[in-house]
């Protein structure tokens, strides 16, 4: 970007700048300049013009200063936010994966109940057949259902072992 330069009156004194930025920025700075000294000068009434400058100027280093210094806080902050930010990030992955190895063990799992079930059956089936081969009749249960018990069988079972 070019310099152009700029008259602009701050005080009683006119003075001729170059800048990169353009005239309405450039007015908005000296009318701000001069803002701040009408301000100085308000509340010392005796002050020369260049002591109202310095005043002045020692007035804006210290808003800057203060303006750093909260805008360090203001990274620190941010540093922070993010360092969390990518810990939480890391936890989401860590979990993400462990997910995933769930999800694989659930279809290894449901897969694994599928064979034995469909081996339980042809057992049942199996045993089924020969049974009503040995006693040349059929039954409407399985070996396998016979087998199995209900808590009220199991009572009975231990009330006559005691």
């Amino acid at each position: 970007m070019s310099e152009d330069f700029y008259t602009i009156k701050i005080g009683s004194m006119y003075y001729r700048i170059t800048s990169d930025e353009d005239a309405d920025y450039v007015n908005q700075i000296a009318k701000r300049a001069n803002e701040l000294l009408a301000e100085v000068k308000s509340k010392h009434s005796g002050l020369s013009d260049a002591a109202a400058a310095v005043l002045a100027l020692l007035n804006v280093l210290d808003q800057c200063h203060h303006l750093e210094h909260k805008d360090s806080g203001v990274y620190q902050q941010l540093a922070e936010c993010q360092q969390q930010l990518a810990q939480v990030e890391a936890e989401r992955l860590r979990l993400r994966e462990e997910l995933w190895e769930l999800k694989k063990d659930l279809l290894y799992y449901r897969n694994l109940c599928e064979v034995y079930e469909e081996r339980l059956s042809n057992i049942s089936l199996n045993l089924g057949a020969s049974a009503s081969k040995a006693s040349g009749k059929r039954s409407n249960t399985s070996p396998l259902d016979e087998m199995q018990q209900t808590f009220a069988d199991m009572e009975v079972y231990d009330s006559k072992t005691k």
